[in-house]
């Protein structure tokens, strides 16, 4: 109980000097604690940490020395001493509630009958290019792998690199998001829209690229679309999409990667090919962003996982499967 009053005196005094604490529950085994992390309190209610970490790079703000080099502070209560602290824990700011929708419950799945029925995954690499591009590029290339980057509009050197190697190496680039700002991009469909014709109009002139391949951000259902302000916008784009001859893709399997930091390689791999067992076509979610060492790590062995469970390898065009959140 003292640690627990800590931590929220501590969140006090942050608070005080116009910083704002996000707490999650985590379960390790059978152990049980807190983590909180500071940022700035305009991203208060952002989901996941790759989230925080974009805007805080495009506002620049150096998330590995100021305000994102977390003031960490955890600690671990085994659950032989009772009910675990987790249920301390704010509603609505648990792990559980605060992670991505689950696909399977509301997945739309019109699968291409191939004559071979081959099993497909499709590896899908969200939110980059990032220093982590290359190695990426380099593992799908030793495998003989196309993959669909679903990018975003990066102006760094390196990012620069990364579209036209992403490019040259013959994958698809498709469009994710300029910003990745969820208050932005969601408070109307027109403001979708003009973030989304900001990244084509980038892609057009730097790289003379354009794709009809769009992933919203966070998918089709987020916890920004499922607030009551703004559950009326993400209709609204889909149907201007279908209009201008766009096509969406959400997923389904999730590799959690982009859940915390804190995700382990060995994590990721469970995750993925866990979510693979009962999949014939699997629109698999990764993403490329300077902090997520260990999803370069995990994707060889994911890969052999996934060709042991029979699966071949594709990007994603206009006659591939469509798998959307309903």
């Amino acid at each position: 109980m003292s640690l627990l009053i800590f931590v929220r005196e501590k969140k006090r005094f942050l608070q005080e000097e116009g910083l704002v604490v996000t707490f999650s529950s985590f379960i390790k085994g059978s152990n049980y604690g807190f983590f909180f992390f500071t940022v700035p309190r305009k991203l208060n209610g952002m989901k996941h940490f790759h989230e925080v970490h974009i805007i805080n790079k495009r506002k620049g703000v150096d998330h590995v020395k100021v305000l994102f080099s977390f003031l960490f502070f955890f600690f671990l209560v085994n659950d032989t001493a009772g009910a675990p602290m987790a249920s301390h824990a704010p509603a609505g700011l648990r792990i559980k509630e605060m992670a991505r929708p689950n696909p399977d419950e509301f997945m739309q799945f019109d699968p291409i009958k191939r004559a071979e029925q081959q099993k497909i995954a499709y590896l899908t690499f969200d939110d980059g290019p990032s220093t982590n591009t290359r190695a990426v590029l380099d593992i799908l290339d030793r495998y003989k792998i196309k993959a669909t980057f679903f990018v975003m509009g990066h102006e760094e050197p390196y990012a620069m690199k990364g579209y036209e190697e992403i490019k040259r190496r013959g994958h698809v680039v498709a469009l994710h998001c300029f910003t990745h700002d969820y208050s932005v991009i969601y408070r109307s469909k027109d403001a979708y829209l003009n973030d989304l014709n900001q990244l084509e109009a980038f892609l057009k002139k730097n790289f003379d690229l354009s794709s009809k391949l769009v992933r919203l951000p966070g998918g089709s259902r987020n916890i920004t679309t499922r607030q009551a302000s703004t559950q009326h916008v993400v209709p609204g784009i889909i149907n201007e999409l279908s209009k201008k001859g766009y096509v969406y893709y959400d997923w389904n399997v999730d590799s959690k990667d982009g859940d915390s930091p804190f995700v382990s390689e060995q994590a990721i791999i469970r995750n993925v090919l866990k979510g693979t067992v009962n999949q014939e076509h699997a629109v698999i979610l990764l993403h490329d962003i300077n902090s997520m060492k260990n999803t370069v790590k995990a994707l060889p062995e994911i890969i052999e996982g996934l060709k042991a469970q029979g699966f071949a390898f594709d990007s994603i065009h206009e006659y591939s499967p469509q798998v959307q959140f309903k």
